[in-house]
């Protein structure tokens, strides 16, 4: 196990030092203390001794507290951080840089000595350039960045294209995708399914009922009132977000639009919500909890060979009573609420 020894020989400072650093004082200089965090991080001594140190969940951009997943997967985080004697902190990794420094530097000012990656595609350039900076870290939920960095992710494309089957096998054609305008590779997984789907069954994918709205509950509202206003509506979708799912179910129940006698619903759901609506709805299901968990055991446990590891968490399909057969006499709902029979039919 390394000691503070092994830590004052890799920075080349004093064991008084590395004392005075590792216990919080501010009587050492900036360079110094950055050489003794480094050095730490290096031998591992904080993940081998479980110190009081800082370990941060880095968004690059805002931070997502509003989604369920990151709810979740914070739940996950903070249970694996009960286990030792670390804090766990957020932080926004472009707001905490200065101008010309490092992200590297940037934390370590900021007291963070390891970090889980939070990234979004608009933001893979700002991940990608941390990653390459070899700064202690675990990305979660991406695959899209670059650098040899562990990484624990769920896979869920496999299991999209069950949902779109179980719809096809109800015997809908029409089939919508909605899915978040914020696409990482958790969206491109649920958008690669729905196509894959509808391409085993012979059905072409078709752009028109595909719909991308921001990851919160208006934009479930938009999609149900895009979707149920079109000629020759789908009388199906697939929501690829918790909150917008919610958000069209909701809606649908405001507008008096019965589910699933009108339209099915399969959602995606990093938890339990999924329960939480009426009816309760099929759903796409991944563990966020247990990604935060693993991501957080992963990051204290050092990798015993030169290649990053990856760790991949199962997902299923439930189906709840969201889903049924399409409708006999499918209605179109106007903006102004009214409803005309829509006549082309499939």
């Amino acid at each position: 196990m390394p000691g503070i020894r092994e830590v004052a020989e890799q920075a080349r400072v004093s064991t008084a030092t590395v004392s005075r650093v590792l216990s919080g004082s501010k009587a050492v200089s900036e360079q110094s203390r950055t050489k003794v965090l480094d050095a730490a991080n290096r031998v591992g001594y904080f993940a081998e001794n479980r110190v009081m140190a800082n370990i941060a969940v880095a968004y690059f951009g805002r931070p997502c507290f509003d989604s369920p997943f990151d709810t979740a997967l914070w739940d996950g985080l903070s249970e694996a951080a009960a286990e030792t004697q670390f804090n766990l902190v957020a932080i926004n990794a472009n707001r905490v840089r200065r101008e010309g420094q490092s992200f590297t530097d940037a934390f370590r000012h900021a007291g963070v000595h390891a970090a889980i990656v939070r990234s979004v595609s608009s933001m893979t350039r700002e991940a990608n350039e941390l990653l390459g900076e070899g700064f202690p870290c675990v990305v979660v939920a991406d695959r899209e960045s670059e650098g040899r960095v562990d990484r624990v992710y769920s896979y869920s494309r496999p299991t999209s294209v069950l949902a779109i089957q179980h719809l096809i096998d109800l015997g809908h054609t029409r089939i919508a995708l909605g899915i978040s305008d914020m696409i990482d590779s958790d969206h491109a997984d649920r958008h690669d399914g729905y196509r894959e789907g509808l391409e085993n069954n012979g059905l072409k994918y078709d752009g028109r009922y595909v719909l991308q709205v921001p990851p919160k509950l208006e934009g479930g509202r938009q999609l149900l009132r895009h979707f149920m206003s079109m000629r020759k509506r789908p009388t199906a979708v697939f929501v690829a977000d918790p909150m917008v799912a919610v958000g069209l179910m909701n809606e649908a129940t405001r507008l008096g639009v019965d589910l699933p006698e009108q339209l099915s619903v399969v959602g995606f759901d990093d938890s339990k919500l999924r329960y939480m609506v009426h009816p309760a709805m099929s759903a796409v299901c991944q563990d966020a909890y247990m990604l935060g968990m693993q991501a957080f055991r992963m990051l204290l446990s050092p990798g015993d060979g030169p290649e990053p590891r990856k760790q991949v968490l199962p997902t299923w399909f439930d189906i709840q009573r969201s889903t049924g057969r399409p409708p006999e006499q499918p209605y179109r709902l106007l903006p102004d609420h009214s409803r005309i029979e829509d006549e082309e039919q499939a």
